[in-house]
């Protein structure tokens, strides 16, 4: 009887392990669409999570999405890990506007840089002088934050699993 149970267990591991491995692409980005392209793809990521309308439309937004962990060659248990890159430019007249629907940080966060290069995203020293919203606003349920840049209508979004 404990052979016989050892031996579904370890059947049901490997079905989890199995399904759980499935390949995925390591980048999954929008940089190669045109503008107008761009900004269509980014209006509606952002109007699938909760939203109907955006406060303004976009001049301009790039998408880049890293999958981090989890080697395809190996076995692995439970989900892969994300990182998400989004920037945002907004006419400057607009950026109080979406302002008024992100929650303020308490304090900075950690500065953090796409795996590849990544040509719109800010440098560490640009990072400083950034304000910091909650990234819950856009993209509820994600772990990250949006970096504003007041002065220029740009927002930065960092989003990543866990």
């Amino acid at each position: 009887m404990a052979r016989k149970i050892l031996r579904l267990t370890l059947i049901f591991i490997c079905l989890c392990v199995s399904a759980c491995s499935e390949p995925s692409p390591a980048v999954h980005s929008i940089e190669t669409l045109g503008k107008a392209d761009r900004i269509a793809k980014v209006t509606q990521l952002l109007k699938t999570t909760q939203r109907t309308t955006l406060p303004s439309p976009m001049e301009d937004a790039h998408f880049a999405e890293f999958r981090i962990g989890d080697d395809d060659t190996a076995l692995t248990i439970g989900p892969r890990d994300y990182e998400t890159y989004l920037y945002v430019k907004l006419p400057v007249d607009q950026i109080d506007a979406w302002l008024r629907i992100f929650s303020r940080l308490d304090g900075p966060p950690l500065y953090t840089a796409p795996m590849k290069a990544y040509p719109p995203w800010m440098s560490p020293s640009d990072f400083s002088s950034l304000e910091f919203y909650d990234a819950d606003a856009l993209l509820p349920g994600r772990h990250g934050w949006i970096a504003v840049s007041r002065q220029h209508g740009e927002f930065f979004l960092f989003t990543h699993s866990m």
